[in-house]
């Protein structure tokens, strides 16, 4: 059989096995998708069973239509999400039906409770009468009926689709095996005797062309390998019949073959890369290094494209670069390429390299193909980096320095660079000063000027070295000057130092003259002075890091106990809030300031060893980033301290590990809410018994008592419930359903359920025509509860709540006023952040959800605060 057939079988059967996986995903991935959305909906369904048992039990405590309105809107969309499902097994539908039925059942309880309280005496509590503690008995069977049929419904889905999942992956191991097993197969029945067949011929091209022209290459089987051995076989009669003289061809042979073993040999030992092309600009010949260096071995590039190989790009604008091969080859003569030249390698790695290009040409001089040799030169760039940023460092110092200096260069003391100063001093601009010497400038006498050279070349430097400089004005300066050899670019040079003393020497001449008027100049040299530290404060002052030098304080047993401030800059005060610090010890500022701080920098003082730490000073409430180093001798017990205050950037650090604390609670927020609220249920429904049947009993002394212990239990479930409440709201997504909120009404709502204490007045003026809002009615309530609550608690001596409400420009203003203890200075920039509150007790969620209810609604909330004098809160919300 052909190898075409046999390659365009084994395409057919991997087509065919390939969309047979592909169609087997797909089907298993759609089975996944349609279970996931199935399990979200038997969540949905279970979580609105808890919620209709909560709902429930609020229109037992309350009885508000705003209870019956949750009941329905819970019930519909209960009923919804049920009538979605579509099970795939006999188990699921029967629990789907089991659960529509235990709604039903339920919604028909709760409908019978509801008439019969609306319907019951008001002058008669209902909690004592039997026929609705049968009713309200029967409809927490069923709740809790519902709520486990619905969890029972959730775990079954919940176990198909991780069956589904394991399955799929199952699935997709297998036809990965059975895929890999029929390449094997093909490999073994098909290929491996076609790649035989092409060794046999691969061998038999090698023997003959070796020079045995008498080999016959072996024929097997009927394909295109055949065919091609038959024909060589074929060629190599005809080339043995027309060859002239067998000995000669074999001497010839030799001969070549030694000359391309020395010309391999020659150009793998070179210790540059080297890639030769022919003449049409394909690789023939790779050494090592060109492989290490492209990344390519010869195998692989052989006979491709030099361009695809030798990838050359500018390093600065990542533009291609023509390759020197197509310009050896239109040029005929050696090229190479130019400066900031990267090889990108196999691998995508940049690599600098300069490289060159040369013809190769026959005994005709005709070009047969190019040899290209290229160099990895990182070392070298790195080194030329390093170089010029040391001349750059080197430079700039120099030409920046105000001492006056010159660098002459040594083998004739010609001035190669000379910076500002020197040229001001000596009155030469560079172009008039720079190439020139001293005797062609005429700067120094000729007998100074060679008892210089000679010292130089003697000590190979010059210390102190006075002489007389005249300047382009011939106006004469004395300088000593110093000169340090140092090599430039492989050079000797030497680099001078000059300074002017001929101000010095004429007030040293002039000395006596001035005795005189000693108390002149001396008021003169004063007033130097002060511009002098003028300028060094004004430099000490203008560092933005604060600064201060210290004089460490020991007890008699060589313990650091203190310091005192010598010096501080500007930035000292700023960074500590210490103010008129010079001359006084820490402990006047900071009489409990930690023994940590003494340590370090007495251990500095005594050791002499600088130290960079970081750490806190509590008293000043700051963290700092600090350098300390010791001044002076070791007897003086000076240190130097460069520090910054990094308290800002502590507690970003801080606030970003109390969000992921944060997103760990709101994970948690809907399991912990869930398992709570349903032993609060049980536990209120035992409460209402226990006090029905408490209701029996006669008067006595134990029952009043186990009747205020009830209203107590009552009182920490509803604490408990808000606590519930606020750490669900918080954590949950928010999706506020939009509606005409009567705010009149909800604030009566808020205030009814308040436990309201007798030393507390409340007030609102919020009429009963006041404008609808358009916003979460169930947001609204919880918003004005947290509030009030936190204004009640913030007044345990009494005092007044006022509650008011305006609309204006598109907006609706609701404040809640309170005359209580007011809100402490420290806990104000952090009051809506979550576990920060300012009672005994609570976890600091309130105000938390209060600034995300109000957020999702599209408001604001701020607040007015004085200690002492209450507190108000502002909520804008648009209309």
């Amino acid at each position: 059989m052909k190898i075409k057939t046999q390659f365009v079988i084994c395409v057919v059967v991997f087509s065919i096995i390939l969309v047979f996986i592909a169609a087997s995903v797909a089907l298993t991935e759609q089975q996944v998708s349609q279970l996931n959305t199935q399990e979200q909906t038997a969540g949905n369904i279970e979580q609105g069973a808890s919620s209709l048992n909560s709902i429930s039990i609020d229109y037992f405590l309350y009885q508000e239509n705003l209870q019956l309105s949750r009941w329905q809107s819970s019930f519909s969309s209960l009923s919804t999400d049920l009538s979605t499902l579509k099970p795939n097994t006999p188990t699921q539908q029967t629990l789907v039906t089991t659960v529509g039925g235990d709604m039903q059942r339920l919604n028909t309880t709760f409908s019978d409770v509801v008439t019969y309280l609306q319907s019951a005496p008001r002058n008669v509590s209902v909690r004592v009468d039997p026929a609705f503690q049968i009713r309200w008995s029967s409809m927490a069977v069923q709740g809790q009926t519902l709520a486990f049929d619905s969890s029972q419904l959730s775990n079954s889905i919940d176990d198909q689709a991780r069956q589904t999942n394991e399955t799929n992956l199952i699935l997709i191991v297998s036809l990965v095996a059975v895929f890999g097993a029929l390449l094997a197969t093909i490999y073994f029945m098909v290929f491996r005797g076609t790649l035989r067949s092409v060794g046999k011929l691969q061998n038999g091209i090698n023997t003959i062309g070796s020079g045995n022209l008498d080999y016959t290459i072996e024929i097997k089987g009927k394909n295109e390998i055949t065919v091609l051995s038959t024909a060589f076989n074929q060629m190599t009669n005809n080339l043995k019949n027309v060859t002239a003289s067998k000995t000669e061809l074999e001497k010839a042979q030799t001969l070549l073959k030694e000359s391309e073993q020395r010309w391999e040999t020659t150009l793998a030992s070179i210790g540059d890369a080297v890639i030769a092309t022919d003449v049409f600009g394909k690789i023939v010949f790779m050494n090592g290094i060109a492989e290490g260096l492209t990344g390519w071995t010869l195998t692989e590039a052989s006979l491709k494209p030099v361009k695809e190989i030798f990838n050359i790009v500018n390093e600065q604008t990542r533009l291609g670069v023509e390759d020197p091969v197509s310009k050896v080859l239109e040029k005929g003569m050696i090229v190479g390429l130019a400066n900031h030249t990267i090889l990108i390698r196999k691998d995508g790695t940049d690599l600098p390299i300069d490289d060159s290009g040369a013809p190769i040409k026959d005994k005709d001089d005709k070009t047969t193909g190019v040899v290209l040799i290229f160099r990895d030169i990182t070392e070298r760039k790195k080194a030329e980096e390093a170089v010029k940023e040391s001349e750059e460092r080197f430079s700039k110092a120099f030409h920046k320095s105000p001492v006056p200096q010159i660098i002459t260069r040594l083998s004739d003391f010609s001035y190669i660079d000379a910076n500002q100063s020197v040229l001001n001093l000596l009155e030469y601009s560079r172009d008039e000063f720079v190439g020139h010497n001293s005797a062609e400038l005429n700067l120094l006498d000729s007998s100074k000027r060679n008892q210089g050279i000679q010292i130089v070349g003697e000590n190979g430097e010059l210390r102190d070295f006075e002489t007389n400089v005249r300047t382009k004005s011939g106006k004469i300066v004395t300088v000593p000057t110093s000169s340090e050899t140092i090599t430039l670019n492989g050079q000797k040079h030497l680099i001078n130092t000059f300074i002017d003393v001929t101000l010095r020497k004429q007030m040293q001449a002039k000395l006596e003259e001035y005795s005189r008027h000693l108390e002149d100049l001396v008021e003169k040299r004063t007033l130097s002075l002060k511009v002098s530290e003028e300028r060094y404060r004004l430099l000490f002052d203008s560092i933005d890091e604060g600064f201060c030098l210290i004089e460490m304080v020991f007890d008699s047993n060589g313990k650091p106990v203190d310091y005192r401030f010598l010096e501080v800059n500007g930035a000292f005060e700023r960074q500590t809030g210490m103010h008129e610090a010079k001359g006084k010890l820490m402990s006047s500022f900071a009489p409990n300031h930690e023994a940590y701080w003494f340590e370090t920098y007495g251990n500095v003082a005594l050791s002499a060893q600088p130290v960079r730490f970081q750490n806190e000073a509590k008293e000043l409430n700051r963290y700092y980033d600090v350098y300390a180093f010791p001044v002076g001798e070791e007897k003086i017990r000076k240190v130097g301290i460069l520090f910054n205050d990094i308290s800002e950037h502590r507690r970003l650090e801080k606030q970003l590990k109390d969000s992921e604390r944060l997103a760990a609670i709101g994970a948690t927020a809907g399991m912990v809410g869930h398992d709570i609220r349903n032993p609060l249920q049980a536990i209120t429904s035992d409460v209402y018994l226990a006090r029905t049947d408490l209701t029996a009993l006669p008067d006595s002394e134990e029952k009043t008592n186990v009747q205020e212990s009830l209203t107590e239990i009552e009182k920490n479930i509803y604490y408990i419930n808000k606590i519930v409440a606020d750490l669900q709201d918080f954590a949950r997504p928010l999706t506020p359903k939009l509606e005409e909120v009567d705010l009149e009404a909800t604030v009566h709502q808020v205030l009814a359920h308040l436990n309201i204490p007798g030393n507390v007045t409340v007030k609102h003026s919020i009429k009963k025509d006041f404008p609808k809002l358009k916003a979460d009615q169930s947001y609204i309530q919880r918003i004005l509860t947290n509030l009030a609550t936190n204004a009640i608690q913030a007044m345990p001596k009494g005092g007044k709540l006022t509650i008011a409400a305006s609309s204006k420009d598109g907006k609706t203003t609701i404040t809640v006023q309170d005359t209580g203890e007011g809100i402490p200075e420290d806990v104000r920039s952090k009051l809506f952040t979550p576990l920060v509150t300012t009672k005994s007790k609570g976890q600091g969620f309130g105000l938390a959800v209060v600034k995300r209810f109000t957020e999702g609604l599209g408001g604001t909330v701020t607040f007015e605060s004085e200690v002492g004098k209450g507190t108000k809160f502002v909520i804008e919300l648009p209309v």
